[in-house]
Order: C-alpha cells, then sequence, then structure tokens
C-alpha cells in the first residue's frame, strides 16, 4: 500500500494499482477484466513476536476492484501521516493516520492523489472468511452479518503481511473465494514450478482445483490454505 500520484504508472502496475485522475478505482491492464467492484474498510497487518499487529488502518471506506488476476484498492479520502513505514521493496509507501485533522488541511494533501494497494493471486498464501451473524435483539430484528476477508502473504523481506477487509459491499462470498481458490490452484499446477512441490502441496492444490470450499476452522471461519505462493520481489518495481 501506498500513496500514489494520479496517473503516476511508474513501474507499471505490479506492485500498485494505478488510479487516473479523479477516478475511484484502479485502471485495468489491457488484458484485465473487473469481476467485482465495491466498497470495504481496508487495514494491513504485520506479524511480528507471533502475533498480527496493526500496520495501517484506511480512515474511510475504499472503492475495492477485483480482477481473475488481484484484489486492489484506491482510497480518495485518505489522511497523510508523518512518519513512512515499507513492506520490504515497499519502501515509498506512505504512513496513514486517522487522527483529526483540519478539513481544508486534508483536502490539499489528498488532492491528486490517492492510498493504494493490492495483492497479487500468485502472491496469496492463504485466504480467510471470517462471517459472524449477530443475535436478533428488540431494536434489530435482522442484523446485518459482520464479514472480514483476509488475504495473507509474505513481503520480500519475508515477513507475513495481510490485507483485511471490512463489510465488504456487496459481500465478498464464500462462493466468490472457492472460485478464486480453484483458478488459483489450477494456475500453480500448470506452472513449470509445480515439478518442484512436495507431494502434501501438489495433493493440496488438486483438492482445490476438484472442490474449492473452504475448511472450517476452530473459530468457525473458513480457510483456504494455498502452497506455492510466489512472494513478491523488490525487482518487480523496476527499479
Amino acid at each position: 500500500m501506498a500513496v500514489r500520484e494520479d496517473g503516476d504508472d511508474q513501474g507499471g502496475d505490479y506492485w500498485l494499482p494505478v488510479a487516473d485522475p479523479g477516478s475511484a478505482t484502479p485502471r485495468l491492464a489491457a488484458d484485465e477484466r473487473a469481476l467485482y467492484y465495491g466498497t470495504a474498510r481496508v487495514e494491513g497487518l504485520a506479524m511480528a513476536g507471533g502475533k498480527w499487529q496493526p500496520a495501517w488502518t484506511l480512515p474511510s471506506p475504499a472503492h475495492i476492484m477485483i480482477s481473475e488476476n488481484r484484489l486492489a484498492f484506491v482510497c480518495r479520502e485518505f489522511v497523510q501521516g508523518n512518519t513512512s513505514f515499507g513492506f520490504g521493496g515497499l519502501g515509498a509507501a506512505i504512513a496513514l493516520t486517522s487522527t483529526a485533522v483540519d478539513k481544508a488541511r486534508a483536502a490539499r494533501t489528498r488532492r491528486g492523489r490517492a492510498a493504494v494497494g493490492q495483492v497479487r493471486f500468485e502472491w496469496l498464501s492463504n485466504m480467510i472468511l471470517d462471517k459472524k451473524q449477530p443475535q436478533p435483539t428488540r431494536l434489530v430484528k435482522n442484523p446485518v452479518p459482520v464479514i472480514a476477508v483476509h488475504l495473507t502473504t509474505r513481503d520480500d523481506a519475508g515477513r507475513h503481511v495481510r490485507l483485511v477487509l471490512r463489510q465488504p459491499d456487496p459481500e465478498i462470498t464464500a462462493e466468490m473465494l472457492a472460485w478464486h481458490a480453484r483458478v488459483i490452484a489450477a494456475r500453480r499446477l500448470n506452472s513449470p514450478a509445480a515439478a518442484s512441490l512436495d507431494d502434501g502441496a501438489l495433493s493440496e492444490l488438486r483438492k482445490y482445483a476438484d472442490d474449492p470450499a473452504g475448511q472450517p476452522t476452530p473459530r468457525g471461519n473458513l480457510l483456504w490454505s494455498l502452497p506455492d505462493a510466489r512472494q513478491p520481489t523488490a525487482s518487480a518495481l523496476g527499479s
């Protein structure tokens, strides 16, 4: 994730989506087809000390796009922080904070920029769907489900990182994630790298290619474990 200038396509869109001036959605590649458009609250986590720790949180909902190749987001209602962070090769990423600031100053900061980010599906090591149904109350007879989608990978420094989408609208369903799991598994099985995978990894991928349903976890989530994730490298930036 980083704050990117409108129309800046330096390094292509492998690391970061390109947002055209004024656009709320990522620019599609020439051969890319959007399968989903929606909004969600977006945050990043990083593994530290054996626990998931917050790395950043966008203060406003982001626009989400899902294609066959990636999940990408654009958020124009962001506030720029005073410090920087980087996930490995993303050393130019800018920290975000939801601390209230003067609205006019925030508007000047955001003009011509957007917070953008993505997870390409070749990077994915797992997907988790956390869906909870609150109990009805006297005031709320049909409460809205509480939904979070977790996409886990490693950065190019080897650290586990995770993109979390909260309350996606329209809902991102188990059926949608299962479809992607099948596509991802088929791609990895058909890649030259499949010849070097061990029997366990091959078995897991074949399982999802045949039946991509998520596996229930003790916490009541659905988990898709995806062996043979291709971790991004700093060379992808073209620098």
